[in-house]
């Protein structure tokens, strides 16, 4: 089985932090399965998330939009929360 890659944006807030936590402690073998990165604008988030298990990219924000295109084009799907 070939393992599926999330992006998630919004990790780091209050909205995201709770989608990422709920997929984090999720039994559900598909969810389990899945292969999370997060966008983040900070060294000491992306230090924060490796230590959970998630693959940090650290990006500018949102006008830098050539980082996402290319994260996003690597991923299976894109999570976007706001």
């Amino acid at each position: 089985m070939v393992t599926q890659k999330l992006l998630l944006t919004g990790a780091s807030g209050y909205i995201g932090g709770a989608v990422l936590s709920a997929l984090l402690k999720s039994k559900n073998p598909v969810i389990e399965g899945l292969e999370i990165s997060v966008l983040v604008r900070s060294e000491e988030q992306a230090a924060l998330l490796r230590s959970n298990g998630v693959s940090p990219i650290i990006f500018k924000g949102f006008d830098d939009l050539g980082t996402i295109q290319h994260a996003a084009s690597q991923h299976d799907g894109v999570y976007c929360v706001e």
